[in-house]
């Protein structure tokens, strides 16, 4: 949604282009502005997927205002169970094999522990609504992939 907003030249899409340009992560008000035009604009009527949003609690509840004020429901929300671990190692190895310069040890886990700060416990919060379904996300890509489509049912 980022992306095309920004290749469409919206008015979100320029204010988020100036936020991803930087590198810096988009405000929250932006990403659920984008999503509330996406979902006015009936774009997204036969059904979505969101696949690193929201990543906090308030993200979440915004994204929780939105549905309800076009009377949607979110279906599920499907949480990937990998290691600390098995996390860093994966990452290191796509470092070595695409040359990323931000896939060091450091950097890993500076972003693990934001994620454990800021996204773990949006967890609670989709657990407390019965919508939080956990795979496992250590196996192979084809079996985490058939564990994602079973559990999207």
């Amino acid at each position: 949604m980022l992306r095309q907003a920004v290749d469409d030249d919206t008015p979100l899409g320029r204010r988020a282009g100036e936020y991803m340009s930087r590198g810096q992560l988009v405000p929250d008000e932006l990403v659920i502005g984008l999503i509330d035009d996406w979902l006015a604009s009936g774009r997204m009527s036969n059904g979505f997927i969101l696949d690193g949003f929201p990543r906090t609690v308030p993200q979440a509840e915004g994204l929780t205002r939105t549905f309800q004020k076009y009377q949607m429901t979110l279906d599920k929300v499907i949480l990937l169970t990998v290691q600390d671990t098995e996390i860093t190692k994966r990452l290191l190895n796509r470092a070595g094999i695409e040359g990323r310069v931000d896939d060091t040890e450091e950097i890993i886990m500076s972003r693990l522990q934001v994620y454990h700060r800021q996204t773990r416990p949006i967890e609670d919060y989709y657990r407390k609504l019965s919508l939080l379904v956990e795979v496992p996300g250590g196996d192979t890509p084809d079996k985490v992939f058939a564990a994602v489509q079973k559990a999207a049912r």
